[in-house]
C-alpha cells in the first residue's frame, strides 16, 4: 500500500515546481476515501512524503471525528452538507488555513476528492491553490461491476442501482 501510494503521487511530484529554500510550502489539506481514516498509515506516509519534498509542510488529514473508528464510520453514515460546514468550520477558524493571504493545497482520494471539491465549492473561509484527486468519479460512473452468479446480494443491489440510473 505505502509503495503504491508513494509512486502514484510520483507524476504529481514530478510535476509540480521545485520550491525555493526561502519559500514557505502552502499548507496541504488531505481528504480519505470511503471506508478510511484520518489516521490510517497510507495517509501518514502521504503527509511525511509532502514533508520529506517541501520540509515544514503544514499537513492537516481532514477528520469528521477525533477517533479514527469513528471518522471511518462516517464515510459511510451522515449527512455531507452537515459534514462539509464542519470541515469548513475547523479549517476556516484555524488561521494556518484561512488568513487572508494563505493558500492551500488539497489531495483527496476517491471519494475524499469529491468531498474536498463540494468544500472548495462551498467554504468561503478558505483559498484552494489546487486540488489534486486521485480515483474519484467527478464524470460519474460509466458501468457497473459483474455480480457472481450466486451473488444474490450484489444481484439485487444492482437491480435497484440500474431502476434508478438514468437511461441512455
Amino acid at each position: 500500500m505505502r509503495l503504491t501510494t508513494a509512486l502514484s503521487l510520483l507524476p504529481l511530484v514530478a510535476a509540480l515546481p521545485t520550491a525555493q529554500p526561502s519559500a514557505k510550502p502552502l499548507p496541504l489539506i488531505i481528504w480519505h476515501g470511503l471506508g478510511d481514516r484520518y489516521d490510517a498509515d497510507g495517509i501518514a506516509d502521504v503527509a511525511a512524503l509532502a514533508d520529506d519534498i517541501y520540509p515544514g509542510t503544514l499537513v492537516y488529514p481532514i477528520r469528521l471525528a477525533e477517533d479514527g473508528s469513528a471518522d471511518s464510520r462516517a464515510t459511510f453514515f451522515g449527512n455531507l452538507t452537515t459534514q462539509l460546514a464542519s470541515v469548513c468550520d475547523t479549517l476556516s477558524s484555524n488561521s494556518s488555513f484561512s488568513s487572508n493571504n494563505t493558500r492551500i493545497d488539497a489531495l483527496g482520494f476517491s471519494q475524499g476528492g469529491q468531498f474536498l471539491r463540494g468544500l472548495i465549492e462551498t467554504c468561503p473561509g478558505i483559498s484552494v491553490r489546487s486540488l489534486v484527486t486521485f480515483g474519484s468519479q467527478h464524470n460519474g460512473i460509466a458501468r457497473f461491476q459483474n455480480c457472481g452468479t450466486w451473488d444474490l446480494v450484489c444481484k439485487g443491489a444492482m437491480a435497484a442501482i440500474k431502476g434508478n440510473a438514468f437511461g441512455e
